[in-house]
C-alpha cells in the first residue's frame, strides 16, 4: 500500500488489506469482514491500519503525490539489488523489492541533488509498522547528499522510504 502512496493515481485497497483479512479472494457470500482483527486489537492489524494512516498522511501532506501531471523523474536504478528510487516534486522516494538490507547508512542513493539536506518522512519498516526502530536512517531523521548526489541511507528490505529535500 506504501508504494500505491506515492505513486500517481488513486491508492486503493483489496478485500481487508487495512486489516489483515485472511481467505482473500472467497467467493462465499457469507464470507464477510472479521471486525474482531479491529474490535479485539490484533497487534497484525494495528501495524496495519497505521501504515494505512501514514500512508495516507504523507500523500495528503504533498501536492505533489496528488498532482496526477507532476512529473516522475526517475534517479536510482539498481537491477542487481532490485533497489529504485524516483523524485516526485521535493521528496525522493525509494523502493527495495528484495530481502536484502543495509544498516549503517551503508548504501547510497543516486538523487538529483549534489550537496542538498534531505529529511526522511516516511519508513514503511518503522517500528509502528511492525519493522524496526533502527530501520531510519538516522536518529534525527536529517541526511545530506554528497558532491556526487548520492545520499548515504539505511534500506530496510522490502521497503518504501520517503526523503523530503530541505530548500
Amino acid at each position: 500500500y506504501s508504494l500505491q502512496a506515492v505513486c500517481r493515481g488513486l491508492p486503493m485497497m483489496f478485500m481487508g488489506t487495512e486489516t489483515h483479512q485472511d481467505k482473500w479472494w472467497n467467493v462465499d457470500e457469507q464470507h464477510k469482514m472479521n471486525w474482531n482483527f479491529v474490535e479485539n486489537h490484533d497487534p497484525l492489524a494495528k501495524q496495519m491500519m497505521n501504515l494505512v494512516a501514514a500512508a495516507n498522511k504523507l500523500r495528503l501532506s504533498f501536492p505533489s503525490l496528488t498532482d496526477d501531471h507532476a512529473p516522475v523523474r526517475f534517479c536510482h536504478l539498481d537491477y542487481q539489488n532490485r533497489v529504485l528510487g524516483f523524485v516526485r516534486g521535493s521528496l525522493l522516494v525509494v523502493l527495495n523489492c528484495s530481502e536484502s538490507q543495509w544498516e549503517g547508512r551503508d548504501y547510497e542513493v543516486q538523487t538529483d541533488s549534489v550537496n542538498r539536506k534531505f529529511k526522511q518522512v516516511f519508513n514503511s519498516q518503522a517500528a509502528e509498522f511492525g519493522g524496526w526502530e533502527a530501520s531510519w536512517s538516522s536518529a534525527d531523521r536529517n541526511l545530506s547528499s554528497s558532491v556526487h548526489a548520492r545520499l548515504p541511507v539505511n534500506l530496510p528490505k522490502w521497503s518504501v522510504t520517503v526523503y523530503e529535500r530541505q530548500e
